[in-house]
């Protein structure tokens, strides 16, 4: 397993260049702006947090997007799934070092754009800022790889993620909206949007590992049928999940 982690951080490393080559272009500018007096400092400091926050769900999406719908383009998966190891452990590794780069990726942009915005967290401020970051690249990379099973390439992966991302922050807001409305909350909202938040997750992770374990047994419309089936099983699984995990916090 722990080959075939490494195989796929080796494989995909280039990804790393672009929070890199980001963080360098977003610094550098800013410093330009400021310099020449069209960005105040405070301007700036806003932008870099503001950036902090819709990067990493990119990094999570550019992260999920290539790791099977590469395969599928270039007609390697033959070969992979010849390999002497399960389809299910193939996708678990797969999944592991998409979520390794996708982390590693955040924590490459988030840090110097945190340190030159002068944001010094304390330390009760990093139990929401860890997570935080952690729901809004593992989310999107969840979906972009399923997104990935079921795409011939990697930029239809991309896409339909960029498509289908937007729902997954609107959903939970409109929830709370409507049971703010009908009175059922009465606490601070954050957590229950944390909740919501990281529902998907294994809905997500779920439908995508059967759908490779199903493999070349399912014709291109079955494979969908079977992904969507699953995936809607799933999120009906995690609502009572949900409503416990919200019950337990208000106690």
């Amino acid at each position: 397993m722990r080959a075939l982690i490494v195989k796929e951080i080796a494989e995909h490393r280039l990804f790393l260049l672009f929070p890199v080559i980001l963080v360098v272009l977003v610094l550098a500018m800013g410093s330009a702006l400021q310099a020449l007096g069209l960005l105040t400092l405070d301007d700036a400091n806003t932008l870099l947090v503001g950036l902090c926050l819709m990067v990493p769900p990119f990094l999570g999406l550019l992260a999920g997007a290539p790791l099977f719908a590469g395969e599928f383009s270039r007609g390697t998966v033959p070969l992979l799934f010849g390999l002497p190891f399960s389809r299910l452990r193939i996708w678990g590794a797969k999944a592991a070092a998409g979520a390794l780069l996708a982390l590693l990726g955040t924590l490459v942009f988030t840090a110097p754009s945190l340190t030159a915005a002068r944001v010094v967290p304390r330390a009760s401020d990093l139990s929401f800022i860890v997570p935080g970051l952690l729901v809004l690249t593992l989310t999107p990379l969840a979906l972009s790889l399923f997104c990935s099973v079921l795409s011939e390439r990697p930029l239809n992966a991309l896409l339909a993620g960029l498509m289908l991302t937007p729902a997954l922050g609107i959903a939970p807001a409109l929830a709370i909206t409507r049971l703010e409305g009908l009175g059922r909350i009465t606490h601070d909202p954050t957590a229950l949007f944390f909740i919501l938040a990281v529902a998907p997750i294994p809905p997500l992770l779920w439908a995508s590992a059967v759908t490779v374990q199903r493999g070349e047994t399912l014709t291109r419309a079955r494979k969908w049928l079977v992904a969507l089936l699953t995936l809607g099983g799933g999120l009906l699984l995690m609502t009572p999940v949900a409503v416990l995990a919200w019950a337990a916090f208000l106690r």
